[in-house]
């Protein structure tokens, strides 16, 4: 009796193992990887902060110490900034990470909601088609877009296009 207690103890964590393996494989990403309804309340947000924030308020929140988000034209002009909550990351060399973005990475969404991380430093020459949100991970990032518009984003801040564009080069 004792040994066909144990093989049924041993086959139920087996099965449990199996069960919460397979959730765990199709739960939702984390909250870093982005939720497409998030990314449309951020731009809403954002856009209506643009209404309203004085050049000064957005070039304060934009140099503070800390993460942000900031809402630029085509241009590269800042239209709108907005402080979010703090992280510590960490980064050591550069190399395409993914698919997804962790919080250290540089990170290009698309308005697929396709996330594109990179890691560590250097430059890289990409091709991500209708990116609209840039993020900069630890370390501040220039992104170039296809019509050679520059985006510099300080670290720990996070970047939305007010038209989805083409990055064709990531430096950090």
């Amino acid at each position: 009796m004792k040994r066909f207690t144990q093989l049924t103890i041993t086959a139920i964590a087996s099965v449990a193992l199996v069960i919460g393996t397979a959730a765990a494989a199709n739960a939702a990403p984390p909250s870093s990887s982005g939720d497409s309804s998030n990314s449309q309340s951020i731009r809403s947000d954002l856009e209506q902060l643009a209404k309203t924030q004085s050049p000064a308020e957005i070039q304060a929140i934009w140099d503070a110490p800390g993460p942000a988000i900031g809402y630029a034209d085509d241009q590269g002009n800042l239209l709108a900034a907005e402080a979010t909550p703090d992280s510590s990351v960490s980064v050591f060399s550069i190399s395409p990470i993914g698919p997804g973005c962790t919080t250290t990475s540089a990170c290009i969404i698309n308005t697929a909601n396709l996330h594109y991380g990179y890691g560590g430093t250097g430059s890289l020459a990409i091709n991500v088609a209708n990116a609209q949100t840039l993020q900069a991970g630890t370390i501040q990032t220039a992104y170039t877009r296809n019509s050679g518009t520059v985006y510099s984003v300080p670290a720990l801040k996070q970047l939305v296009l007010v038209t989805p564009g083409t990055i064709v080069k990531i430096a950090r």
